[in-house]
């Protein structure tokens, strides 16, 4: 009886190690990449982008195969509301 308990405690605490172990380096590579992404973000947004000048885009419909120019307010309405 004494076996199978030391046994389990083992199997317990190498279950538990394991995810530790692989885990650690996952949390290191995560911070390095968001360290990265920070200093991209702060680059894109010093950047001078007009965005006034995109008012419209053009929709496909797929089963007609038209195009539709449609004001990005107006496709923002729809695509929110057929999210929700």
């Amino acid at each position: 009886m004494r076996k199978i308990l030391i046994y389990l405690l083992v199997f317990i605490s190498i279950c538990f190690a394991i995810p530790i172990i692989f885990t650690s380096k996952s949390v290191e590579n995560a911070n390095a990449k968001a360290n990265v992404e920070d200093k991209n973000n702060q680059q894109l947004s010093e950047s001078n982008y007009d965005y006034k000048k995109y008012t419209e885009i053009k929709l496909l419909h797929a089963d007609t195969e038209k195009i539709e120019n449609i004001k990005l307010d107006e496709y923002l309405y729809g695509v929110v509301s057929a999210e929700m």
